[in-house]
């Protein structure tokens, strides 16, 4: 997408994002919105004209502010530990198809990046720079907040901007959203 002649990082050509809240009365855990957002998903692929489908907790640029540790480097406790505070993500598979968000390295979310499955993060260009200097994230490790699970980098995509005047930030440290639940609400987008 471009502003004022700027790349931001994303195509929005052809997506259209919305909102939805599932209802916590009906959808009260990870697993039973798992399922919703699976069907919505499925059911959205289905529709004449759609190409694909994904779903995220925000739009691109956004996202949560945390702290993220890369494996073998001081984290959360250790005197003197600066993490890096990317905007993070959670999204589908798909996610990044479906905004044109090319892949620099390694791969994007799979169906198979799920509950069971070790956790997974795809790394923006500036963030796996920042975690890991000039040395190859794919494969190496990251901990997203203190106490959280480690997650294994396997992926690299560029950097985002939130708006034109901004320079690129090190977006997103994203972790499957088939993976934990996404609070709040969920943003679906497809491309047509």
């Amino acid at each position: 997408m471009e502003r004022l002649g700027t790349d931001l990082g994303y195509s929005a050509d052809r997506v259209l994002s919305f909102e939805v809240a599932p209802p916590p009365s009906r959808y009260p855990d990870a697993a039973a919105l798992g399922r919703f957002s699976a069907r919505l998903l499925e059911e959205l692929s289905a529709v004449p004209g759609v190409e694909q489908a994904a779903s995220s907790d925000g739009l691109p640029g956004g996202g949560w502010d945390v702290a993220a540790w890369p494996e073998g480097r001081p984290g959360a406790g250790d005197p003197g530990a600066e993490p890096l505070h990317p905007s993070f993500h959670l999204v589908t598979p798909g996610y990044f198809r479906v905004l044109g968000m090319p892949l620099i390295s390694g791969r994007g979310f799979l169906p198979t990046d799920t509950a069971g499955a070790p956790d997974v993060a795809v790394l923006s260009a500036g963030a796996a720079h920042r975690l890991f200097g000039d040395e190859d994230p794919l494969g190496r490790r990251v901990a997203v907040e203190a106490g959280d699970a480690w997650h294994r980098v396997v992926g690299v995509v560029p950097d985002v901007r939130r708006s034109a005047g901004e320079s690129a930030g090190p977006w997103p440290a994203c972790s499957s959203g088939s993976r934990r639940t996404i609070p709040g609400r969920w943003r679906r987008r497809w491309r047509r």
